[in-house]
């Protein structure tokens, strides 16, 4: 009869890129899509933020596009 045992192995695992690269890489294509304008940019920050249902936030985002004519 053959004799088996449990062994128990601790795994940890690191991921190379992380949330912040991540999002750091994402802003640069956004950047590259829009060729770096800052208006079509702040639009997409705002439809994020209305997704994010952050309005009164992006009220004041509005607001403060409205007075530097951006």
């Amino acid at each position: 009869m053959e004799q088996t045992k449990n062994t128990k192995v601790d795994v940890k695992i690191e991921f190379s890129t992380t949330l912040e690269k991540i999002l750091m890489d994402l802003g640069c294509e956004i950047s590259k899509l829009t060729e770096w304008s800052p208006s079509m940019i702040t639009d997409i920050f705002q439809l994020a933020l209305e997704d994010a249902n952050a309005h009164t936030f992006n009220e004041g985002i509005t607001k403060l596009r409205k007075e530097h004519d951006f």
